[in-house]
C-alpha cells in the first residue's frame, strides 16, 4: 500500500501462516514450506489429536493464463475454451 503496510491474502490458507518473504517467494514461483499443526480425528473411536506438519505450498495458477511477467507484478488473461481446446 502507499503507506507501506503490506496485505498478505491467500486462498486455501490463512494467510497468517505466511510472512512477507515467502509471500514473495510463491509469487516467483518457488514452493515454500511451512510448519502448521492439523487435527486429526478418528470418527470410530471418537478421539482427535492435534499433529504438527510440515506443509509445502507449490504456486499453481489455474484460471488465468500469465501473458506478461515483471519481478513480482504479474499480467494475465482467463483461459478461454475455442472449439474444445483451452487456449
Amino acid at each position: 500500500m502507499e503507506d507501506d503496510t503490506v496485505i498478505i491474502k491467500f486462498k486455501g490458507l490463512d494467510n497468517k501462516l505466511l510472512n512477507k518473504n515467502q509471500f514473495k517467494e510463491l509469487l516467483r514461483g518457488n514452493n515454500v514450506t511451512i510448519d502448521t499443526s492439523k487435527i486429526l480425528t478418528d470418527i470410530k473411536k471418537g478421539s482427535g489429536a492435534l499433529n504438527s506438519i510440515n506443509l509445502t505450498i507449490k504456486p499453481e495458477i489455474m484460471t488465468n493464463k500469465v501473458i506478461k511477467k515483471n519481478e513480482l507484478n504479474y499480467e494475465t488473461v482467463p483461459y478461454r475454451v475455442i472449439d474444445g481446446e483451452v487456449q
